[in-house]
């Protein structure tokens, strides 16, 4: 039996929930919860820090399935891997390390802005100096993508 943290005692009950968390450009994280409640003093909660784990892994699956829709997306509006790197200025072959899983949280980040924001990309491409003009022209004509 799990005890409860408030009085103590070991009258608890469990119940499980589940439970979504929303992620940009995929299915919603999807995990069980497990929710415990003393029937001594009604505190509830999780008691044993096990939802840290599962919360941990459902963002983690679905971050990785993310990944994988952007760069798609991406590619589909003609935005091609070697080029996202070179406007960037990363490495090589970052782009399919990315989506074999081996990215930090600020590469997904940086994902995350391209695909919400892809004229960034000519702004980076052009070192950063872009007349707002040049911008607003191309954003205008790109905007239906």
């Amino acid at each position: 039996m799990i005890e409860c943290p408030a009085c103590g005692s070991s009258a608890t009950v469990k119940d499980i929930v589940h439970s979504l968390i929303p992620v940009p450009y995929t299915e919603p994280a999807n995990y069980s919860e497990v929710i415990y409640t003393c029937l001594t003093c009604g505190e509830q909660g999780d008691f044993t820090g096990e939802n840290d784990k599962a919360i941990t892994e459902a963002l983690n699956k679905s971050a990785a399935a993310s990944v994988v829709v952007m760069l798609d997306h991406l590619a589909s509006q003609g935005i091609i891997q070697p080029g996202f790197e070179r406007c960037l200025r990363l490495s090589m072959g970052t782009t399919k390390r990315w989506k074999e899983g081996e990215y930090t949280a600020s590469d997904l980040a940086l994902l995350r802005i391209v695909r919400t924001f892809p004229w960034i990309l000519e702004v980076a491409d052009n070192n950063f100096n872009v007349g707002w003009r040049r911008l607003w022209n191309w954003f205008r004509t790109n905007k239906h993508k």
